[in-house]
């Protein structure tokens, strides 16, 4: 008998929808653009450093360089009776080293950004297809925030509760026919298929449904731009991906099932609710 992620307490404890950093990576790169105060610290310990370079005017620098720099070179050489703080500030030579940065190259520096510092320390990131899909997006927060959780492949679909040892059950709950993952929910299972496809017909698109990544792609291509049609549909593919999964969830949990047609009307109902404009 296998257990459901309520009944599963280990899975409770360990697990979480989407990792910290992935979190904290700018929208573009599908995060949530928070901060990440590792790394920002890391900026703010190495703009007190170049200060001990520049900034000999201050009287804590002074006094460090008078006190810690008889006969020795503080940034190669740190005193080891020096305080915590004291040391973390000279150590931070590293993080130089990891944002691309010579000594040299700090103690030219005429002006310290702790700002740039952190981007330079983060890196660039890879942009997400789907940016513009949850960015540009009007629809219900709970909306966007299942379709942010699909497009990382992150919801508990049950091939990830398999390879997580929830469950042994594979198959798809709404269509009880194949295997349950991320691209068949959306949209090749026979029900997220049948409400997509008249959805997309309702809102004048004329094209059968297709896999999770190339609705994304086409999403990319033919919803850009703030035009009634390509708002309407962004906020549709919202709406369609927190129903069947709302769907989904209530077949699992509770047993039950509701109309399709049923759910397309409400779907509907709930764009015009959103301020959608009519097409």
């Amino acid at each position: 008998m296998s257990l459901s992620i309520t009944q599963h307490p280990k899975f409770l404890l360990k697990k979480a929808l989407l990792a910290w950093d992935r979190i904290c990576y700018p929208r573009i790169a599908g995060g949530f653009n928070i901060l990440d105060i590792t790394t920002w610290n890391k900026g703010a310990i190495s703009k007190l450093l170049w200060n001990l370079c520049k900034k000999a005017d201050k009287l804590w620098v002074r006094w460090i360089h008078r006190y810690y720099g008889k006969n020795r070179n503080i940034f190669e050489d740190v005193p080891k009776q020096a305080s915590w703080i004291v040391q973390k500030i000279l150590k931070a030579t590293k993080y130089f080293d990891e944002a691309g940065y010579t000594m040299a190259e700090v103690q030219n520096m005429e002006r310290f950004s702790t700002t740039h510092f952190y981007i330079k320390l983060r890196d660039e990131f890879q942009k997400v297809i789907w940016r513009k899909l949850v960015c540009n997006n009007i629809g219900l927060p709970r909306w966007i925030f299942t379709l942010r959780m699909a497009a990382h492949g992150r919801l508990y679909t049950r091939d990830r509760l398999f390879k997580l040892g929830v469950t042994t059950n594979q198959v798809c709950p709404l269509c009880d026919q194949d295997d349950e993952y991320i691209s068949h929910l959306f949209f090749i299972c026979g029900v997220s298929a049948t409400i997509w496809k008249k959805l997309l017909m309702w809102l004048g698109i004329r094209r059968p449904p297709m896999n999770w990544e190339d609705e994304l792609q086409w999403a990319k291509l033919n919803a850009r731009g703030r035009s009634p049609k390509a708002e309407v549909f962004r906020i549709m593919l919202a709406a369609v991906v927190y129903h069947v999964w709302k769907e989904r969830n209530y077949k699992v949990f509770r047993g039950t099932k509701q109309n399709t047609e049923i759910l397309i009307r409400q779907i509907i109902q709930e764009i015009h609710y959103r301020g959608a404009i009519k097409i």
